[in-house]
């Protein structure tokens, strides 16, 4: 069976299936969900659970490829996004029967175009969901990138310098990783800093 092939086991309610068995999961609030649907729901056309009382969402992905994805896609993410896959810790999802589309609780959310898919192309959600987080939750919602690695980046631990990436470039000021900083750190650079500074 194709990952994308996957249906809800036959049920009245609901069944709760571990992540990174048949799919991984993907979970986020109702507010970036709404904007990811705007998009999704016109190219992609799969299925998401909703649930109301927790206010979050989650789609399925197939297994394993979002550690293929670029891993920076998912953390710039973190804030408002998880990633729910097998590992160490078991991540269970509540999975509802294939007919509730409507209601309270777990159910599913089904664009009016719907592709007839409850699992979702890894891709075009990474896509979307940096742009539905930024629209949700302004562009403090992700997280800050460093200008060197261009990785994600934890505001607590960032660091702000005066720097160059390019021999050529100007000194400017960098956010940065606390061990990036020393890239652009040189001696060289470390020195018209320095200069810079008495002015």
């Amino acid at each position: 069976m194709n990952d994308l092939d996957w249906t809800p086991p036959p049920c009245d309610r609901l069944t709760v299936l571990p992540a990174g068995r048949h799919w991984d999961a993907v979970r986020t609030d109702t507010r970036t969900a709404r904007w990811a649907f705007g998009f999704l729901d016109a190219i992609e056309r799969s299925a998401a659970i909703v649930d109301s009382h927790t206010g979050s969402v989650h789609w399925l992905v197939p297994p394993g490829e979002v550690a293929r994805a670029p891993y920076d896609d998912w953390e710039r993410l973190r804030q408002h996004v998880t990633v729910l896959t097998a590992g160490p810790t078991v991540y269970y999802v509540g999975v509802p029967a294939g007919h509730l589309c409507d209601g309270g609780g777990p159910r599913w959310h089904v664009p009016a175009a719907w592709s007839g898919s409850y699992v979702t192309q890894t891709h075009l959600l990474a896509a979307v969901l940096g742009t539905a987080v930024v629209r949700a939750h302004g562009p403090a919602g992700l997280a800050p990138r460093c200008v060197v690695c261009e990785r994600a980046m934890d505001r607590a631990s960032m660091v702000t310098t005066v720097g160059r990436l390019r021999r050529d470039a100007p000194l400017q000021r960098l956010e940065t990783h606390p061990t990036c900083a020393h890239a652009v750190l040189g001696p060289e650079v470390q020195r018209e800093a320095a200069e810079v500074a008495r002015w």
